[in-house]
């Protein structure tokens, strides 16, 4: 949390030091809460561990209320910068934006994300599949982080007190690489093992159309307050490739094996309203 005050205190002194050259048309910050559904494929299991198939306990569906801040800067050189945060519990999402317009409606982009969400229930599969085994299943889920980079066009614009910005971006993504780990012993038995997952980086394309519209509902000598809309929607296929390696008794001679998971289409609607203030 401290450092994302940190980084919107850097925007607003940054406004404030420039602004008296003209060289920032405008700042806007804003405050919103929104809904974030996720849907995944899921495949049966099989003789390997699918992380995929275990993000959060339903079937289909994931659904993350959130709330989150966001500030953003148009320059007087036709460039914007967007920066917004959005807080689920305890998770996080953050997305950056900068957009070049070429003339009054036209512009190109370029952005980074990350989001995050949970695998959770995974003993349910060593249960199923190590019936000869009991476990210590306790740290049964684990956080993760999706981040990417992203391009594309921009159509904005202007109509009495509506703004809307529209955007298509195409990007590549990855998970960031977590380990996970499990504790067993062999029933009827004094062997015990621990299964070790380390993932690795899998970049997978994607494409995100994204839409921002903006209401002004109260303009003051030098600022604007008024209420805001925006939504995306993310759509790709991606699959989660890790490295499993299995001790018996002890550290040495461990077991080796190179998995590469199942791709799941994964789809992200998102959308959020919310107050901004323009000065």
């Amino acid at each position: 949390m401290k450092y994302i005050f940190l980084i919107l205190f850097f925007f607003v002194t940054l406004f404030q030091s420039v602004a008296q050259d003209k060289f920032i048309k405008s700042f806007t910050v804003s405050s919103f809460f929104g809904n974030r559904n996720d849907k995944r494929d899921r495949f049966p299991d099989r003789e390997s561990l699918d992380f995929l198939n275990y993000t959060k306990q339903d079937l289909e569906y994931s659904d993350y209320f959130f709330l989150g801040i966001s500030s953003n800067v148009l320059f007087s050189n036709d460039i914007e910068a967007k920066l917004s945060f959005s807080f689920m519990g305890g998770l996080r999402d953050v997305n950056l934006i900068t957009s070049y317009f070429l003339n009054t409606n036209w512009g190109i982009n370029f952005g980074l994300y990350s989001n995050e969400y949970t695998v959770s229930s995974i003993s349910n599969y060593h249960k199923n599949k190590d019936l000869l085994w009991d476990g210590d299943y306790h740290n049964d889920y684990q956080n993760i982080t999706d981040y990417g980079i992203n391009a594309g066009a921009n159509f904005r614009m202007d109509w009495r007190r509506l703004h809307v910005d529209i955007q298509a971006n195409i990007g590549t993504s990855t998970v960031k690489p977590f380990s996970f780990s499990i504790a067993q012993k062999e029933q009827n038995s004094n062997l015990r093992r621990v299964l070790e997952y380390n993932t690795t980086h899998n970049f997978s394309p994607y494409f995100k159309p994204e839409v921002d519209l903006k209401l002004d509902c109260f303009k003051f000598k030098k600022s604007i307050l008024g209420l805001q809309f925006h939504s995306f929607f993310f759509l790709t296929q991606k699959s989660i490739h890790y490295n499993l390696t299995v001790y018996e008794w002890t550290d040495d001679n461990p077991k080796l094996q190179y998995v590469e998971g199942q791709k799941h289409v994964i789809q992200l609607f998102y959308y959020d309203v919310g107050l901004f203030y323009t000065f």
